[in-house]
């Protein structure tokens, strides 16, 4: 993946449609995101970042909703860690 062909077709999109802002999606980009961010002009939102950040910020007050048996594939480590799912 490229960040900055993907930056700059976001970019151009954006601009076409006029946006203020710019929610930039998908599990695809997120190894390339902070380079898309550094290169965009406009306040970019990361819905994933954001959610990841949210469930650290809340895990340790609020008790953790899961099935016992739950298992998680292809995870990082950070959210291997806040899952209790590490080994």
């Amino acid at each position: 993946r490229d960040a900055a062909v993907a930056a700059r077709n976001i970019a151009n999109g954006a601009a076409e449609l006029g946006a203020d802002c710019i929610v930039v999606g998908g599990t695809g980009l997120i190894p390339i995101m902070p380079a898309i961010v550094a290169a965009l002009p406009d306040l970019v939102l990361d819905p994933h970042r954001l959610t990841l950040r949210l469930a650290e910020t809340i895990a340790p007050i609020a008790p953790v909703m899961m099935r016992a048996d739950a298992i998680f594939v292809g995870l990082g480590p950070a959210l291997q860690d806040l899952l209790g799912q590490r080994t």
